[in-house]
């Protein structure tokens, strides 16, 4: 302190003398500074600041900080302590430590255990870490999903299963993709096939979607990215680890037709894309769009496309249409065969509510979604494509990156004449 106040003397080297007691009407500012964690003051705070309150308020809180402790706050027992007289036959230190340790502020010393926390205070104890050995093994659960009749998945089906029952726990194996999934519990489904064995798979699970894994015995695979031998090498992993899960948009589709009838309304929940296709007799078709109901434009096409991102690589890419990683929120819109050039793709929010009317359709202009039929279409009749509730789980295996995927399925390629590569 700089200087003392009435009645007390100056203590310019840390707690040497009595601490200032607050003396009615002054109202300056003044500190106690401890010298650091060595001080003869281990339990309050390094640096502890206050003013004198207006007359008649109670003495304002000053913090103990301690490194075993959390804060405690006291006001009068404090001030009681420095005032204190001293006994006799103790020194001035000796008579303040004593005070403060009857009020519970004193640091416990070596190997002792903390003193507990008083009432209404927050308190966290670390606990000490578990071992894996106290923890449980819990098996996954499993459902498999694929196609019999066809030749790639009879082929590899014992051998994946040897590999998935060596693993995890295996509640169902569903081979005619007619199972009824909503009371199954399970963590993961492994779908054998191509992208359309997973879009199936979505379609089967409804609006009750687990995390999947794509073992792809199909063609290209997109979304079924791990062929057989690496799913058999990053199995094991998923199933004692936390694999990396992303989640897909979905939607859901709406016919409406044009006299209102309740009971003809339909309603399909889909992954990949809603497409309006003109049918027979081929001739130009006309679809007016509207977003949140206002209308767009008036497209003169073969088709319309409405694709989510994971469409995006899909009939719409051979629509011309952009691509669209595919945890973008947004919805693509791909005329197909245009007879305007200037009408192009056009990419929106998810959030928003599609509407197509077709005013004068085919005799076999049908709605279509994701590769299955929804139904055909009759004068004024509308179809609402939104945003479902329910979201499509992949799970990413080690080492799959997305442009990795594009990479490896589109051939895309920056060089020429076997020039060297760039390492992927």
């Amino acid at each position: 302190l700089e200087d003392g106040l009435p009645g007390r003397p100056a203590a310019r080297d840390g707690l040497e003398g009595h601490p200032p007691t607050p003396i009615a009407g002054d109202k300056r500012q003044f500190e106690i500074n401890p010298r650091g964690a060595g001080s003869q003051w281990p339990g309050i705070a390094q640096s502890a600041s206050w003013k004198r309150p207006a007359q008649g308020r109670e003495l304002p809180r000053l913090v103990a900080l301690s490194p075993h402790r959390p804060v405690v706050r006291r006001s009068r027992g404090i001030a009681e302590a420095l005032s204190q007289p001293p006994v006799p036959g103790k020194s001035k230190i000796q008579n303040r430590k004593s005070k403060i340790a009857e009020d519970g502020l004193r640091r416990p010393s070596s190997g002792a255990q903390p003193l507990p926390a008083p009432s209404g205070s927050a308190y966290h104890r670390a606990m000490p870490p578990s071992s894996s050995a106290d923890r449980p093994c819990v098996r996954p659960r499993i459902v498999v999903l694929g196609s019999a009749d066809r030749s790639p998945v009879s082929g590899q089906g014992d051998r994946l299963r040897e590999v998935i029952e060596q693993h995890a726990e295996i509640v169902l194996w569903d081979d005619s993709a007619q199972a009824d999934l909503a009371k199954i519990e399970a963590d993961y489904v492994v779908v054998l096939g191509g992208d359309g064995s997973i879009l199936r798979a979505a379609r089967q699970m409804g609006y009750r979607q687990l995390p999947v894994i794509g073992v792809n015995l199909g063609k290209l695979g997109f979304l079924a990215d791990l062929s057989p031998d690496e799913f058999i090498e990053s199995f094991p992993r998923i199933c004692t680890t936390q694999p990396r899960i992303v989640e897909h948009l979905m939607f859901e589709c709406h016919h409406e037709p044009a006299g209102g009838a309740a009971a003809a309304k339909s309603c399909q929940l889909g992954l990949n894309e809603v497409a309006i296709l003109g049918g027979p007799p081929f001739a130009i078709l006309e679809v007016h769009l509207y977003v949140d109901a206002e209308l767009v434009t008036t497209y003169s096409c073969d088709g319309l496309i409405v694709s989510t991102p994971v469409g995006s690589t899909a009939h719409s890419l051979s629509a011309g249409g952009p691509i669209l990683r595919k945890d973008l929120q947004a919805f693509v819109i791909s005329p197909i065969s245009p007879h305007t050039l200037t009408n192009r793709p056009v990419v929106d929010s998810a959030d928003r509510v599609y509407e197509l009317v077709v005013p004068r359709p085919h005799a076999g202009t049908s709605v279509v979604i994701d590769g299955r039929l929804l139904g055909t279409l009759a004068p004024g009749d509308r179809v609402k494509i939104r945003r479902a509730e329910p979201r499509f789980m992949l799970v990413e295996a080690a080492g799959h990156a997305y442009y990795r995927t594009l990479r490896q399925k589109l051939g895309w390629s920056g060089s020429l004449f076997g020039a060297d590569k760039p390492r992927s």
